[in-house]
C-alpha cells in the first residue's frame, strides 16, 4: 500500500505543470545531454580524419608498388604478379595494375584466398567487406539518425559519386582516377560500395614510370565499411547515453519537483492563506522533516507564524486592557457630568473633584501608553553600546536622592570587576528608574536600598532590595502584568512600569523576578548575554 501511495505521488508530481523553478531545474539537468550531442559533431570530424589517414595509407602502398615496378619493361606483368602474390593478403587494400590500354593486368584479390594472419587478428580481408551491419538495423540507431537525415536532405546537396560496381560491369578501366594517372598525375575518387553496403570505397591511382613515360597504373582501392561500422556502433552508444542522460534529467527534475518546488509551492499557498482579510492568524505551515534548506525554511516560517501569532495576541490583549483602563475613568466622568446640573454646594464640588481626578488618571494613562510604545520602538531600532551598570547606577542615584534625602543607597560589588551590558542608555535608565522609584516610594523614613552586583558563569546578576512592606502574598507574578498595581489610584500608579521593565529585560536576553524578604521586597535581574550580538 505504501509503495502504491509513493507511486501515485510520483505520478501526480509528473502530471503537475512545471513551475518556473522546475523549468529552470529541467533546463539545467538537460545540460547533461549537451556533451554527448556535441560528440556527434566531433564524430564527423573524426570520420574525415580517419578517411584521410586511410587514403594516405593507400597512396603509400601504391607508391611502394609503383617504385618496385619502375623501369621493369616487358617483365612488368610477371613482376607485378610476383609482388602482389608475396603480400599474401597482409593488407586490406585491393591493388590492381592497369595497362596503358586501360585493361587489367593483375588483381591482388584474385591471386590468393583471404586467410588469417597475425596482422589481421582473425579477420578476413577482401576488397569489399561483406559483414552484416547489425547496429545500423537497430531501432535506436535509425531513431538517432532521423534528425541527421532530415537535416542533410534539407540543407546538404547530394554528392555525385559513382558506384563501386563501375569496374565490375565493364572490362575497361576508364575511371577518372585512371585517366588522371595515365597523364602522369595522382588521381583519387570515392564511389559507393556495391552489394547494398552503406559505405563507400576510396580509389587512388598513381602512374608506374618507365623512364620518363607512363608504363602502367597502380590502382589501390579500399572500402570504408570497417571505419563506418565502428563509427555507427559508437554513434549508437552515444545515443544510448543521450537517452539515459535525458531520462536521468527528467528523473532529477521529478525528484526536485517533489523535494523542492512542490514544498515551496505549498508553503507559498499557506503563506497567502494564513492571514485572511480580517487579520487574524489561522492555520499552520507544513513541517517538512528534511534537514535541507526547504526543511529549515518550513520550520523558520512556522516559528515566524508563532511569533506573529503571539504578537497579534499581545496587541489584542493590550487593546483590551487599554479599553478597560480607559473605560472606568470615562464612566466616572460621564456619571459626574450627568449629575453635575442636578447638584449644588458641596456635592457639586465633589463631582468636580471626581471629574478632575479621572481626567488626571486619563492623562497619566495616555502618557504611560506613549512611553510604553516609545520603548517598543526603541527596542526595534536601538544601537547597543557597552554600559557599565554599576557606574550608571551611581550616577543616577543623586537625582533620586533629592526626592528622598532621608534614604541611603548601599552598593555592593566586587573590586576591579566590569559589570558591562550591551544596551541602549535610555532603556537602561528606564529599568533602574522604575525599580529605584518603587523602592523609594515603599521605603520607610531613613530606610536603605541595597543594590548588589555579582558575576557568575551564567552572566550578570543584580538585586535591588528595599526595607518596605514587601509584595502582598500571592501577587509576586501579578505585579509584572499590564495595568496591575497594588497601590491605590490616588498614588498615581498606572501599572505599566514593571511590565515595561520586564519587556526591556527580556529583550536583553535576561529575566526578572521579585522575592519577599524578611523585611522588604527584592527584585532580582539576571542578564545571560552581556556582550554585543
Amino acid at each position: 500500500m505504501n509503495r502504491f501511495k509513493r507511486f501515485m505521488v510520483w505520478v501526480t508530481a509528473l502530471r503537475t505543470p512545471l513551475s518556473s523553478l522546475s523549468q529552470r531545474i529541467l533546463l539545467f539537468n538537460l545540460l547533461l545531454v549537451f556533451l554527448p550531442i556535441a560528440s556527434f559533431i566531433y564524430l564527423d570530424l573524426y570520420e574525415k580524419q580517419l578517411l584521410e589517414v586511410q587514403e594516405k595509407s593507400m597512396v603509400q602502398q601504391a607508391r611502394l608498388i609503383g617504385a618496385s615496378l619502375k623501369d621493369t619493361g616487358k617483365t612488368l606483368p610477371d613482376r607485378a604478379k610476383q609482388i602482389l602474390t608475396n603480400l599474401e593478403g597482409a593488407t586490406e587494400t585491393r591493388l590492381r595494375i592497369i595497362s596503358l590500354s586501360k585493361k587489367l593486368i593483375v588483381d591482388s584479390s584474385t591471386l590468393y584466398e583471404p586467410k588469417h594472419t597475425p596482422l589481421t587478428k582473425g579477420r578476413k580481408y577482401s576488397s569489399i567487406d561483406e559483414e552484416e551491419d547489425d547496429s545500423r538495423d537497430s531501432f535506436l540507431y535509425r531513431l538517432a539518425l532521423m534528425p541527421i537525415k532530415i537535416y542533410r536532405r534539407i540543407f546538404t546537396a547530394p554528392l555525385p559519386v559513382d558506384t563501386e560496381s563501375y569496374y565490375s560491369s565493364t572490362g575497361l578501366y576508364d575511371g577518372w582516377e585512371i585517366r588522371t594517372a595515365l597523364e602522369g598525375q595522382y588521381g583519387a575518387v570515392t564511389r559507393l560500395s556495391g552489394g547494398g553496403q552503406q559505405s563507400v570505397t576510396l580509389y587512388t591511382a598513381l602512374p608506374i614510370w618507365e623512364g620518363d613515360q607512363v608504363a602502367a597504373v597502380v590502382l589501390a582501392s579500399q572500402s570504408t565499411y570497417r571505419i563506418l561500422q565502428n563509427l555507427y556502433e559508437l554513434r549508437l552508444d552515444l545515443f544510448k547515453i543521450i537517452l539515459l542522460s535525458s531520462l536521468v534529467a527528467f528523473l532529477l527534475t521529478a525528484i526536485s519537483a517533489l523535494t523542492i518546488t512542490k514544498p515551496l509551492t505549498k508553503l507559498t499557498h499557506e503563506a497567502a492563506s494564513i492571514i485572511p482579510a480580517r487579520g487574524s492568524i489561522r492555520g499552520k505551515f507544513s513541517q517538512f522533516l528534511l534537514k535541507d534548506e526547504v526543511g529549515k525554511l518550513s520550520r523558520s516560517l512556522e516559528d515566524l507564524r508563532n511569533r506573529l501569532e503571539k504578537h497579534v495576541q499581545f496587541v489584542e490583549s493590550f487593546g483590551a486592557d487599554v479599553n478597560h483602563e480607559f473605560k472606568n475613568p470615562l464612566a466616572g466622568i460621564k456619571s459626574a457630568v450627568e449629575l453635575l446640573p442636578q447638584t449644588t454646594g458641596d456635592n457639586q464640588v465633589k463631582l468636580q473633584g471626581l471629574i478632575e481626578q479621572n481626567l488626571k488618571r486619563l492623562t497619566r494613562l495616555t502618557e504611560a501608553l506613549q512611553d510604553y510604545s516609545r520603548v517598543d520602538k526603541i527596542l526595534e531600532t536601538e544601537q547597543r553600546t557597552p554600559i557599565r551598570l554599576d557606574q550608571f547606577l551611581e550616577e543616577l542615584w543623586p537625582s533620586y536622592n533629592l526626592i528622598r534625602p532621608d534614604c541611603q543607597l548601599v552598593l555592593s560589588k566586587q573590586e576591579n570587576e566590569d559589570y558591562l551590558l550591551y544596551g541602549q542608555e535610555d532603556l537602561i535608565h528606564r529599568i533602574f528608574s522604575n525599580l529605584l522609584g518603587n523602592a523609594l516610594s515603599y521605603s520607610p523614613e531613613g530606610g536603605k536600598i541595597y543594590v548588589e552586583f555579582t558575576k557568575n558563569p551564567n552572566g550578570l546578576r543584580i538585586t535591588i532590595t528595599d526595607e518596605g512592606p514587601g509584595i502582598p502574598s500571592g501577587e509576586e507574578h501579578k505585579i509584572f502584568q499590564r495595568f496591575y498595581s497594588s497601590r491605590k489610584d490616588t498614588q498615581g500608579a498606572t501599572g505599566l512600569g514593571l511590565s515595561m521593565v520586564k519587556n526591556i529585560v527580556e529583550a536583553y536576553e535576561g529575566s526578572i523576578r521579585v522575592l519577599n524578604r524578611e523585611k522588604g521586597a527584592c527584585f532580582e535581574l539576571t542578564f545571560y548575554q552581556t556582550r554585543g550580538a
